[in-house]
């Protein structure tokens, strides 16, 4: 999940335990080297501490906001605006002749403190937080296929593409040195021509050729495409919404391919879906808790290795903003409330919490996934449960709306246990015996989870 909105009259660790009451079983942290400039490299390590002790073990952080006189942040930019701009001296030594870090190369020197100190709580470092955020600039994109981005187009990061792949190169050696289980993430990306882009340039300065000290593209620097996913940018329902989010994926595999790229993992970093829809996005009670069930049911069956939800709490109070992005919480705002106890879930926090109750620890099981040989009138994906009981998440496809219904009859000889999007806070389950060989399950467009028993 992302945290995001926190407020101080909760603690971190406690924010941490309201997401896995919903169901959560990571985070996506963030580091900065002004945060830990100011309150000392080990603030965050009780934290970490306490995630772990929750049963978050797979922590993501996205890494970046170097301070002021390590920045190529004009003067006079606030301490917040520093995060969009690129470090200094990234294009010093990484290492002294002794093999350590080089103090003089910055972002390296960061880099190595987060990985010295966090490595045992981490499992990937991403580095930056969307790097090729265009601010809705989307026509900027259309030449990145043939020709690098302009640093001014690049809001978020505000260099070239080649300092990027600098970046990536920098981080990818310190954290493997240092953290040599830790994986090396891209920032959160959008565009597949980003990629296409990083794919095709070195960290070599003016023109990003490849040769000499500049021996590889940007795609020998990381081990794991992180990206980003909203399908309030395109219309439809939830099906549609998550069927964006597995064209996104292959659309950046596409770009690897092309490149003769491979063995990379993957992660979304950062996806939601708003409870209202507010100005031409879709949006809606139902749109949001379905797009979860089938983003995360669908999105663990294409072997994404994670989704981390925005977010854990309503940016704002119903009816206080127009922004979709501030109700795709989990929880309703809890910027008042004096305790966790206190907060709210919301309908996507209860079916995420079903999802967790009833799926979690679960395997994808891509060969029963294709088995099952679904009609085009019905969505799913086939799983193991944590103790080996067969599983499926079914739900009846619809080109609009969330009010479709259909009858699927699943294959089977042993009883069934049917779990709704709310089961988790119902605590009801229905169980369906089979006949003639097969289970019959009435289906509506919001999923239905099912445990053979």
């Amino acid at each position: 999940m992302n945290g995001g909105f926190f407020t101080s009259k909760v603690p971190d660790a406690d924010t941490a335990a309201l997401g896995v009451a919903v169901g959560v079983n990571s985070q996506r942290c963030k580091l900065t080297e002004q945060h830990l400039t100011t309150w000392g490299d080990e603030i965050e390590v009780g934290d970490m501490k306490a995630y772990q002790a929750l049963g978050m073990t797979d922590l993501v952080v996205f890494l970046g906001g170097p301070i002021a006189a390590h920045s190529n942040a004009p003067a006079g930019k606030a301490d917040w605006e520093l995060e969009q701009y690129s470090p200094r001296n990234l294009y010093e030594p990484i290492w002294l002749p002794d093999g350590e870090v080089n103090p003089d190369n910055h972002w390296a020197s960061f880099v190595a403190r987060v990985a010295t100190t966090y490595g045992p709580y981490l499992r990937t470092y991403e580095v930056w937080n969307e790097p090729d955020q265009v601010g809705g600039n989307w026509q900027a994109t259309l030449d990145w296929d043939t020709s690098p981005p302009k640093p001014s187009d690049l809001l978020w990061w505000n260099d070239t593409i080649f300092a990027y792949v600098r970046a990536l190169r920098v981080a990818h050696e310190v954290i493997h040195k240092l953290d040599p289980d830790g994986q090396v993430a891209l920032g959160g990306i959008g565009y597949p021509s980003f990629l296409g882009a990083l794919l095709r340039y070195s960290d070599e300065p003016t023109a990003g050729q490849v040769g000499g000290d500049y021996p590889a593209a940007g795609g020998a620097y990381f081990d794991v495409l992180s990206f980003h996913y909203y399908p309030v940018f395109s219309p439809g329902n939830s099906d549609a919404g998550a069927a964006g989010l597995l064209g996104a994926k292959a659309d950046l595999q596409a770009r690897l391919d092309a490149a003769g790229v491979s063995g990379k993992s993957w992660m979304v970093t950062e996806s939601g879906a708003p409870r209202y829809a507010l100005g031409s996005s879709p949006g809606g009670e139902a749109y949001a808790r379905n797009y979860l069930l089938k983003a995360m049911t669908l999105g663990h069956d294409a072997d994404l290795g994670g989704i981390d939800w925005f977010i854990l709490g309503d940016g704002q109070k119903p009816g206080q903003s127009q922004d979709p992005f501030a109700y795709m919480g989990l929880y309703l705002n809890y910027s008042d409330v004096q305790s966790k106890d206190e907060a709210v879930k919301t309908p996507t926090g209860i079916a995420y919490a079903t999802l967790g109750q009833v799926l979690g620890g679960a395997t994808r099981d891509p060969a029963a996934t294709q088995a099952l040989a679904l009609p085009a009138t019905v969505g799913g994906a086939a799983f193991r449960t944590a103790d080996g009981h067969r599983a499926h998440a079914l739900w009846a496809r619809s080109g609009q709306g969330e009010d479709a219904a259909t009858t699927h009859e699943l294959p089977g000889d042993r009883p069934v246990r049917i779990h709704a999007w709310d089961a988790s806070q119902t605590g009801q389950s229905t169980t369906v015996a089979p006949s003639g060989g097969k289970v019959s399950l009435a289906l509506t467009s919001s999923p239905l989870l099912v445990v053979e028993q």
